[in-house]
C-alpha cells in the first residue's frame, strides 16, 4: 500500500487503513480486535505538544494477557488494531458492543464468524475448543492467586495514578480520584486530606511492589510456575509491565521521582520482565522485542485521562515532559520517526548520540534502553494505519545523523520529566514558545 499524500490523509505520512475483513477468518488462526493507541497524536494535545503522530500500537493488558495465552498455547492469530481515539466503522458494525479484547473465529469465538467480546468468555471458549490454551490458562504456582496478583495490579497501578490526582480541587477530579482509589484497594475515609490520600496511595504502591518481589524472588524458576508461565504469571505481566513504565517515565508522586524496579528494592521484578520479553508469545502479542519499545502509547493513555481530570495539579507542565521522556525511551517510536522526519529535518540540530551522551541515567533501565532500537512492527499485523509496506519501510530506514529538536536536548539530568516537579514549567514552555519563532523548517519537534 503506497504512502498517501498529505493533502489526501490527515494521518500522512503513515498509510490509509487497509479495508475491513471481509472474508471469515482461516480455520484455527483467529482475527483479535486489540485496543490500540499512539504514543503522540500530534494534535497539540496537552501531553503532545508539538511531538509527530506515532504509529498505532497495541497497549491493553486484557488484549495482551489473551494475546500472551494464545501464543503461549502456539496458537496463531491475526491482529488488528482499534484506535481507542476512533474505533474503525467496520468494527463498531460488525459487532456494535466494541469492546477489545474481541475475537473472530476460533479458538475462542465460534464456527459462524460472529465476533465475541469479553476476556473471560473468550478465555472459557477458547480453553473448550483447544487443549493447549486449557494447559496453559491453569494456575501451577503456589506463590499467589489470579486474585490476589489482580489486586497487587490494581495498587500498583491505580495507586501510581492515585498519588498524581489525589490533591486536585478540580471537580472534574473527583470522580476519577474515586475511581482510582477503588482500583487501588483503598477504603473512602471521610474528611481525609488530599495529602493524606496520596500517601496512602504511595505506601499501598510500594507495598504491593514488595509482595511481588517477594513471590517472584522465591520462584524455582523465571516465573512464578517454574521454567513456562501460567495463568498468574500472564496476568503479573501485563500488570507489573505497565508499572514499570509509569516508575521509569515519572508517572507518579513517589519521592524517588522517575525510577526503576531494582531502585526500588525489587531486581527480581526487573529480572521476571526480562524473562517474558525473551519469549516469542511476548514479541507476538506487543509487536515488540524489548521492554521499552511502544511503550509511550500505554503511559499516553493514562497521562491523557490524569491530565483531563486534575489540570489543576497535572496540567501541561507536569505531564507534557513525562509524556516527552516516555517518547524519548520508546525505541519504535524514535526509529518511526526518523525515518519519517530524517528527509526534511535540518542538519544543523546535533544528533541523538550527543544527546544521550549528555544524559545521566536514572535507573537501570535507562542505561540500557538507548541501546535497544529493535522495531517490530509484525507482517501478521492489519492495523488502521500500518500494513506489510510500512513496515518493512520504518523497520529498515536509515537512523544515522539524524537530528534531536532544541527542546528535547533541554532534558538532561538536572531537568528529567518526572512529577515531583523537576522540570520547570516556565523553562518547558519557555522554550516551546521560543522555538515557535523560527522557521517552519526549524521548528521544535520534541521527540
Amino acid at each position: 500500500m503506497a504512502l498517501c499524500k498529505p493533502e489526501d490523509d490527515p494521518l500522512w505520512p503513515f498509510p490509509l487503513p487497509p479495508p475491513p475483513p471481509i472474508t471469515p477468518p482461516m480455520a484455527g488462526v483467529p482475527r483479535k480486535a486489540v485496543l490500540s493507541h499512539r504514543a503522540s497524536y500530534g494534535a497539540g494535545a496537552v501531553v503532545d505538544g508539538e511531538s509527530p503522530l506515532g504509529p498505532l500500537v497495541p497497549f491493553c493488558p486484557y488484549c495482551m494477557r489473551l494475546g500472551l495465552i494464545l501464543a503461549e498455547a502456539r496458537v496463531p492469530f491475526e491482529t488488528y488494531m482499534i484506535d481507542s481515539t476512533n474505533k474503525a466503522s467496520w468494527f463498531l458494525e460488525a459487532f456494535p458492543a466494541g469492546t477489545t479484547p474481541a475475537i473472530q473465529g476460533t479458538p475462542g469465538g465460534t464456527s459462524t464468524g460472529e465476533w465475541v467480546g469479553e476476556f473471560e468468555t473468550i478465555l472459557k471458549n477458547a480453553s473448550d475448543q483447544n487443549p493447549q490454551v486449557a494447559a496453559v490458562a491453569r494456575v501451577r504456582n503456589t506463590a499467589l492467586t489470579v486474585e490476589r496478583v489482580q489486586a497487587l495490579g490494581g495498587a500498583m497501578s491505580y495507586g501510581l495514578w492515585l498519588t498524581l490526582v489525589a490533591e486536585s480541587t478540580c471537580e472534574s477530579a473527583s470522580g476519577f480520584i474515586a475511581f482510582t482509589r477503588g482500583g487501588a484497594g483503598l477504603e473512602e475515609v471521610s474528611g481525609e486530606s488530599g495529602a493524606s490520600l496520596r500517601d496512602r496511595a504511595i505506601e499501598g504502591a510500594l507495598s504491593a511492589l514488595r509482595e511481588a518481589e517477594s513471590a517472584v524472588s522465591s520462584c524455582a524458576g523465571p516465573f512464578l510456575a517454574g521454567d513456562a508461565p501460567d495463568l498468574v504469571d500472564v496476568y503479573l505481566s501485563s500488570m507489573l509491565h505497565f508499572s514499570r513504565i509509569c516508575l521509569e517515565i515519572g508517572l507518579h508522586k513517589l519521592p524517588r521521582g522517575a525510577c526503576g524496579l531494582a531502585d526500588l528494592g525489587c531486581p527480581s521484578l526487573q529480572r521476571y520482565l526480562e524473562a517474558w520479553v525473551k519469549r516469542e508469545s511476548w514479541g507476538y502479542s506487543y509487536k515488540s522485542t524489548s521492554l521499552d519499545e511502544n511503550s509511550a502509547a500505554s503511559a499516553r493513555v493514562a497521562a491523557d485521562m490524569i491530565a483531563t481530570s486534575a489540570p489543576d495539579v497535572c496540567g501541561e507542565d507536569v505531564m507534557y515532559p513525562v509524556m516527552c521522556r516516555a517518547r524519548r525511551r520508546d525505541s519504535a517510536y524514535q526509529k518511526a520517526i526518523r525515518a519519517v522526519l530524517m528527509p526534511t529535518m535540518p542538519t544543523d540540530m546535533g544528533d541523538v548520540a550527543s544527546l544521550t551522551s549528555k544524559e545521566a541515567p536514572t535507573s537501570e533501565s535507562d542505561a540500557t534502553s538507548s541501546k535497544k532500537e529493535s522495531v517490530s512492527l509484525s507482517s501478521d499485523t492489519r492495523t488502521e494505519s500500518n500494513d506489510k509496506a510500512s513496515s518493512k519501510s520504518l523497520a529498515t530506514a536509515p537512523v544515522v545523523g539524524i537530528p534531536v529538536p532544541l527542546d528535547a536536548a533541554s532534558r538532561n539530568s538536572g531537568e528529567q520529566a518526572s512529577v515531583s516537579g523537576a522540570v520547570s514549567a516556565k523553562k518547558v514552555l519557555k522554550r516551546r514558545k521560543s522555538m515557535k519563532s523560527k522557521s517552519k523548517t526549524n521548528a521544535a519537534i520534541c521527540i
